[in-house]
């Protein structure tokens, strides 16, 4: 088909309809770019909900959200635009979650969590009845999110199977990829 720079002679062509076909990659923005390109064009960026989802007839979804293979979104749930909720992802009564926001593979929020725009829920994470979790923020797999989250932070740890807390990070995320490299090389993550 090309590259972005064909999307308006597609447009004139009559195809009204697009879908962004990226996942989260880091951060959220590419995705933005390109959901802001294709609406200055004038497409239409339709709800894909895979047929094998189960969607409460209360839950309001909104334009170009993606819902994977098995995902719940169950009653007074809210996903906001382009947001993506993937393969079994389970998302609890009266949640919200933001604008471009990707919840991973097997994510769970439990009921009443807000999670903010741009923010990314890795793959089995659960995230705890009625807390926040702020824009751009990432959660790491396997975490469990017991209290509110600041956005803009990358939040991972790592449980001993015998109980506590074998490694845990939080750090503004632009600095986490060379605090992580640090603990590896010591043998800590």
């Amino acid at each position: 088909m090309g590259t972005d720079d064909a999307l308006e002679a597609i447009f004139a062509g009559g195809i009204t309809n697009a879908v962004v076909g990226i996942g989260y990659m880091g951060k959220g923005t590419i995705r933005q770019q390109l959901y802001r390109k294709l609406k200055d064009i004038g497409f239409n960026l339709p709800i894909i909900i895979d047929p094998s989802a189960v969607v409460s007839s209360s839950a309001v979804i909104d334009e170009g959200t993606f819902i994977g293979k098995c995902a719940v979104i169950n009653a007074d749930a809210s996903i906001c635009k382009m947001a993506i909720i993937n393969t079994k992802a389970l998302i609890e009564h009266e949640c919200i979650v933001g604008d471009f926001t990707h919840v991973a593979v097997g994510a769970v929020l439990c009921g009443q969590v807000q999670v903010g725009e741009a923010a990314f829920v890795g793959a089995n994470a659960t995230v705890i009845q009625g807390v926040s979790v702020g824009k751009s923020a990432i959660i790491g797999a396997n975490c469990t999110v017991l209290r509110d989250l600041e956005g803009n932070m990358k939040y991972y740890g790592v449980k001993n199977p015998r109980g506590g807390l074998i490694f845990s990070l939080s750090v503004p995320v632009g600095i986490c990829h060379t605090l992580l490299a640090r603990y590896e090389s010591r043998g800590v993550a």
